[in-house]
């Protein structure tokens, strides 16, 4: 027998014969053959066979209550699991879908937070991002968790590095308290993307481009809760082009060079390491 995903436990990890062996909780391609899942129970190994396989959970969902569906333990070798999710109301219509829980981390892992609007069965369908992969190296645990109706208001004491550039795209840190999958965070009003809550005092969040430079506050607000006080002048836009930075000699050539042979110097700071 070879353990697929992590080591084995008892109602989580199961084993299978070979590569060439059908998940093991199949047949659960569609509606009609999705498998239950509990709220926060066991979570279910699955992997992808044949190549295009879409595998179907289901769990019955509470209007008002927060809910996080995410994959882990994904399978590694040829052929890596990395996981595609697809949340579908009682209808079957879809609700929302994530590929990558952090883009900019490249963690493979998916993960979809949500206040069920309506009562009733859910489904959850997952795929592989790279249709021609199968096999136990696409092995992966699926899990489904009941945070209940609280959002407790978060709190933010700190943004790490705290100044960036204008041009946003990179990410930060952001610390505090009582942070909830499926938070959002703005930046002087300005909502940031791929936001990802790692525990409740540590998320990570891309920076939105400004406009403007100087100080902003920095909120957190959870899903459907109260947001956080305002963490006054918690991040600064700053220029790319700074009088702080490295001087970086470039020469123009229509110019020339200065006499004695230097160039044309520019202060200059890559804030966001794009080299741009």
């Amino acid at each position: 027998m070879v353990a697929i995903a992590g080591t084995d436990t008892p109602l989580i990890n199961l084993d299978v014969a070979s590569s060439n062996t059908v998940d093991p909780w199949e047949p659960d391609d569609d509606q009609a053959n999705a498998k239950d899942i509990t709220p926060s129970g066991p979570r279910q190994l699955h992997h992808t066979f044949p190549a295009g396989n879409v595998d179907v959970v289901k769990f019955t969902a509470t209007a008002g209550r927060l809910y996080v569906i995410e994959t882990s333990n994904l399978g590694s070798g040829t052929g890596a699991s990395n996981t595609t999710l697809t949340l579908r109301n009682p209808s079957f219509v879809v609700i929302t879908t994530n590929q990558d829980r952090n883009p900019k981390q490249t963690s493979r892992v998916s993960r979809i937070a949500f206040r069920a609007t309506v009562s009733g069965t859910h489904f959850v369908q997952t795929a592989q991002l790279n249709p021609a992969l199968e096999g136990s190296g696409t092995a992966y645990d699926i899990s489904v968790t009941d945070l209940g109706t609280a959002a407790p208001t978060p709190t933010v004491s700190s943004v790490t590095p705290p100044q960036g550039s204008q041009g946003g795209g990179y990410q930060v840190s952001v610390f505090g308290t009582n942070f909830l999958p499926g938070a959002s965070v703005s930046f002087g009003g300005l909502p940031g993307t791929e936001v990802d809550v790692v525990t409740s005092t540590k998320l990570f969040v891309t920076v939105p481009n400004s406009a403007t430079g100087g100080p902003v506050n920095v909120i957190v607000t959870n899903l459907g809760g109260a947001a956080s006080a305002p963490l006054v002048g918690g991040f600064t836009y700053i220029d790319d082009v700074s009088t702080l930075g490295t001087y970086v000699n470039v020469t123009f050539a229509a110019f020339g060079t200065f006499p004695g042979g230097d160039s044309d110097a520019v202060a200059w700071t890559d804030y966001d390491a794009d080299r741009d």
